[in-house]
C-alpha cells in the first residue's frame, strides 16, 4: 500500500494492490490462501515477503525452502512469467 501511494505521488497510475496474506502467516498458510483467492493475472508487479513466521514458530528450514520455491513459481506465474516483475524479501536467518 505504501509503494502504491508513493508511485501515485510520483505521477504513476497504479491500481490498488491485491493483498492476499495476513500478518502472522507462514508459507503454508499463504499457499492455502492463494489456492482460494480470486486472482486475475498477469500483474505488473508481484511482491512476496514471507518467512519470518516460519522461523518464529520453529518450522523446519528444508520445508521452508520447498514452500518458498513453490511460492516463487506461483509469483512468477502471477507476473505473466516475467521474473523481473517479481520482488521477493525472504526474512529468515537460520544462519
Amino acid at each position: 500500500m505504501q509503494l502504491a501511494r508513493r508511485l501515485r505521488a510520483d505521477g504513476i497510475a497504479i491500481d490498488d494492490p491485491v493483498v492476499i496474506a495476513k500478518t502472522g502467516w507462514s508459507t503454508d498458510e499463504l499457499i492455502v490462501a492463494m489456492d482460494t483467492a480470486a486472482l486475475a493475472p498477469p500483474y505488473a508487479l508481484v511482491t512476496l515477503l514471507i518467512g519470518v513466521n516460519n522461523q518464529y514458530r520453529g518450522r523446519d528450514i528444508d520445508n521452508y525452502r520447498e514452500e518458498l520455491a513453490m511460492l516463487l513459481r506461483r509469483a512468477r506465474a502471477l507476473a505473466g512469467t516475467r521474473p523481473h516483475h517479481v520482488t521477493v524479501v525472504s526474512i529468515p536467518d537460520w544462519g
